[in-house]
């Protein structure tokens, strides 16, 4: 679990903040991102994914879509029970799950700084490789 308190400079400036380190390969079986404090910063935008695809993991979404109760699962954040599908071609999938990852998994923030708010991204994994972990 990785709690992410944005605060504009440290954490949600404009560029990338590492959620995960992975050391070798892992297979993400599920990942959730759960908002407890809405995100501000007037045209800021955020993705999830690894330095070689940003937003491999979650779409690039304007972060003041981001409120307090929604499931970050898609471009359009929402509120309420979500259901845990694998992701489709068209992108529309309602959760992360299934993906082969072998860099860090980080938060990139474009346009403007994320000044505040707070998510929680919950990941299960597993390793592929001998002695691979995530943290």
């Amino acid at each position: 679990r990785a709690t992410i308190t944005f605060n504009g400079t440290t954490v949600g400036d404009v560029g990338t903040d590492t959620v995960f380190t992975i050391s070798g390969r892992v297979r993400v079986v599920l990942l959730t991102a759960f908002c407890t404090t809405d995100l501000a910063g007037a045209t800021a935008t955020l993705s999830l994914g690894t330095a070689t695809l940003t937003a491999g993991l979650i779409a690039l979404t304007t972060a003041t879509d981001i409120d307090e109760n929604d499931w970050w699962t898609a471009a359009a954040p929402a509120a309420g029970p979500k259901n845990i599908l694998v992701e489709t071609s068209s992108g529309t999938a309602a959760q992360v799950k299934d993906k082969l990852i072998s860099e860090n998994i980080i938060l990139t923030t474009a346009t403007a700084a994320i000044t505040s708010g707070v998510l929680v991204i919950d990941i299960y994994y597993e390793p592929l490789t001998d002695g691979a972990t995530l943290s």
